[in-house]
C-alpha cells in the first residue's frame, strides 16, 4: 500500500506539472503524459483521514502512457475517420482507438465552438489531479497542432465499452440487442454516481468540485456495467469564500431540465446544483422519461419564462396575466412526487415491470423466496427510490437531500431487493424506523 501511495504521488506530480505548463505556455505545441491521481497534495492530509483506507482502494498501479502526439492519435484514429466516431458531444468528437495496447476514447475539441478551450482547461484540471473508480479515467492528453498547423486539442481516456446510460435508457431494445438494465442494474449505477459525488463534493481535496451537467450522457459503464462519471468540460472549483467580483465566470447553465432552478436566477454554482441533477436523474432511471419529454415541454418553457425574463412571480402575473407553475404544472419532479406513494406503480418504467414479473415467475418455478412478499419488496424498493429523487431534486437547495444520505438509503434499498435485509426503511434525516415521506414543504431542511 505505501508503494502505491508513493507511486501515485509521483503520477499526480508529473499532472500538476502539465497542467501549470499549460497555464504559463497558454496551449502552444504542449504534448505530454498525464498520471491521473486521487491525491493533490499532502497538506490536506490525505483529503480526509477517516477517508485514506476507503479511497485509497481506487487507486491502481497501471503504467502510465507517456506519449500522445498529433500524429499517433491521426494513425490510431485512421485520420479521425467517422468509422472510428464513437459520439459528438457540447465542444468536439469522440473516437476509438488503440493506444500502447488499450482501448481508448479520444476527445477532439472543435475550435469552432465556443467555450472549447476552455473546456479543455476545466477537464484537465478537474480530472488531472482526482482519482475514484466512479469516475472517467483520465490517461493523458495533447495540446499541439495538426498537419496545416491549426490548434489541436485532445484528452485520451480509459475506453468504457458499454457507452453511456442515455443509450442505455431510451435506445429501443432491438436496436441494443435486446439489452436493457434491469432494477438490480439501475440501482448499482444510481449508487456508482452519487458515490462519484460525494467524492467531489467532500473528498478530493481542499476545494469541492461542481460536476455542473450531471445527465445521463454523461455516465459512462465499463465492461462490467460500473458507472463512471464524465465530461467535466463545466466542472468548477467551489471557492471557499465566494468572491462577488467573481459571480459572473462560476456561473454555469448546464443542461436544461437537469440544471439547477436557481441556477436559471443567476446563482453560484454548488453542490446543491448537482444533487437537483442527480435527482432528476434518478428520476428518470425509474421512470424512462426525460425530464425534456413532450409531457413536459409547456411546464418547461413557462419555467424558463419565469424564471429567466421575471423572477418575480407575482409581476409576471400581473403583467402576462399567465399562471405562474407553483405545483400543478407537470414537470418530472412533480410527475414523481404525486404518484407518491400509492401510484409509483403506474410511473415506472414498463420495462422494469416486465422484468420483475419475469423474475418472480422464475423464482416461483425455483420454489424461492414467495411471490407476495418478494413483490412488496420490490415496490418497497421502487417507492423509495422516486422519493429519494424527488427530496433530491426540491425547488430549493436547502431543502435538497445530503449526497451520503442518498448513498445510505440506496445501500438499504439494495440489500433489501437482494433480501438480505428485511428491516423497515429508516428515515436517514430523522432517524425514524419507519418508511419516510417528503412534506414537500421544507421537510428536507437540515434540523
Amino acid at each position: 500500500m505505501q508503494l502505491q501511495y508513493i507511486e501515485e504521488t509521483k503520477k499526480m506530480s508529473l499532472l500538476h506539472s502539465f497542467v501549470t505548463h499549460i497555464h504559463n505556455t497558454g496551449f502552444d505545441n504542449i504534448y505530454s503524459s498525464l498520471g491521473v491521481t486521487m491525491a493533490s497534495s499532502f497538506s490536506f492530509g490525505w483529503y480526509k483521514k477517516k477517508r485514506e483506507e476507503q479511497f485509497s482502494g481506487f487507486m491502481s498501479n497501471e503504467p502510465l502512457i507517456v506519449k500522445a502526439s498529433y500524429e499517433t492519435l491521426f494513425e490510431i484514429t485512421d485520420g479521425f475517420s467517422s468509422t472510428k466516431l464513437v459520439g459528438v458531444g457540447s465542444f468536439g468528437s469522440v473516437y476509438k482507438g488503440i493506444l500502447n495496447g488499450a482501448n481508448v476514447a479520444i476527445k477532439v475539441l472543435d475550435y469552432q465552438r465556443e467555450g472549447a478551450s476552455k473546456s479543455f482547461m476545466a477537464e484537465c484540471e478537474a480530472l488531472g489531479n482526482i482519482r475514484h473508480r466512479n469516475l472517467v479515467k483520465l490517461l493523458t492528453a495533447c495540446s499541439t497542432t495538426d498537419f496545416q498547423g491549426n490548434n489541436f486539442k485532445a484528452l485520451i481516456y480509459e475506453f468504457m465499452p458499454h457507452g453511456n446510460l442515455e443509450r442505455w435508457l431510451h435506445s429501443s431494445p432491438e436496436s441494443d440487442n435486446g439489452s436493457a438494465l434491469n432494477l438490480h442494474q439501475r440501482i448499482n449505477i444510481a449508487i456508482d454516481v452519487a458515490c462519484a459525488l460525494e467524492y467531489l463534493h467532500h473528498y478530493c481535496g481542499p476545494k469541492p468540485i461542481i460536476h455542473c451537467d450531471l445527465k445521463p450522457s454523461n455516465v459512462l459503464l465499463d465492461r462490467d456495467m460500473v458507472a463512471h462519471v464524465g465530461d467535466f468540460g463545466l466542472a468548477k472549483f467551489l471557492p471557499e469564500l465566494p468572491d462577488l467580483n467573481q459571480n459572473s465566470t462560476i456561473r454555469t447553465r448546464g443542461t436544461v431540465g437537469y440544471a439547477a432552478p436557481e441556477y436559471g436566477l443567476g446563482s453560484e454554482v454548488s453542490t446543491k446544483g448537482d444533487i437537483y441533477s442527480y435527482g432528476i436523474l434518478l428520476l428518470e432511471m425509474v421512470t424512462r422519461k426525460k425530464p425534456t419529454d413532450r409531457m413536459f415541454e409547456d411546464a418547461l418553457d413557462h419555467h424558463s419564462f419565469a424564471r429567466v425574463v421575471l423572477p418575480g412571480i407575482v409581476l409576471l402575473e400581473v403583467l402576462t396575466g399567465k399562471r405562474p407553475i407553483i405545483e400543478d404544472d407537470l414537470d418530472l419532479h412533480s410527475f414523481a412526487r404525486n404518484a407518491l406513494p400509492d401510484r409509483v406503480m403506474e410511473i415506472v418504467d414498463p420495462i422494469l415491470l416486465k422484468d420483475i414479473e419475469e423474475e418472480a415467475t422464475v423464482e416461483a418455478n425455483n420454489n424461492q423466496r414467495p411471490i407476495q412478499a418478494r413483490n412488496g419488496n420490490i415496490m418497497e424498493c421502487l417507492i423509495s427510490m422516486v422519493r429519494i429523487g424527488v427530496a433530491c431534486s426540491m425547488e430549493l437547495p436547502q431543502d435538497r437531500m445530503e449526497i451520503s444520505k442518498v448513498i445510505r438509503e440506496l445501500n438499504l434499498i439494495r440489500d433489501i431487493l437482494r433480501g438480505t435485509r428485511t428491516r423497515p426503511m429508516v428515515d436517514l434525516r430523522r432517524g425514524q424506523e419507519e418508511p419516510w415521506v417528503p412534506s414537500f414543504e421544507n421537510s428536507y431542511s437540515q434540523e
